[in-house]
């Protein structure tokens, strides 16, 4: 059981470094369509109320949206495989609970054989001596 948590701590991990990475270079290009918009007004005033400052600003907020679309269709990813990575632990941990129920029931099994066995041996010692 611990060895399957552990395998599935270090493919989390593994993905958490992919899904960090793409998450940061999501906000990275957010940051540059707000500093393109930015250096677009630079020196102009008023440029946010002029026609090419609302063309700049909608060019931004699309990028922005476009940046934002793509980091939500990450963590929707991501969660996907968390959820099936849950799934696949539960399901193995199911069929590790029914061979340890079977595992137990063999064992007392065995054990009640074993009390019969030493319950004859000890009827035998008994009538034939040792």
């Amino acid at each position: 059981m611990s060895e399957v948590l552990r395998e599935l701590v270090v493919a989390l991990s593994l993905d958490g470094d992919n899904f960090s990475r793409n998450m940061r270079t999501i906000n990275h290009q957010i940051k540059e369509a707000e500093s393109t918009f930015r250096l677009a007004g630079a020196g102009i005033d008023k440029f946010e109320k002029s026609v090419k400052g609302t063309e700049a600003k909608l060019s931004m907020l699309g990028d922005k949206l476009a940046q934002q679309n793509r980091a939500v269709e990450q963590y929707s990813r991501a969660l996907a495989a968390a959820n099936q990575k849950l799934a696949d632990s539960h399901a193995r941990q199911e069929k590790m609970k029914a061979s340890l129920t079977s595992a137990r029931a063999e064992y007392e099994h065995l054990g009640q054989q074993v009390g019969a066995a030493s319950d004859k041996y000890a009827e035998y010692a008994r009538t034939l001596g040792e």
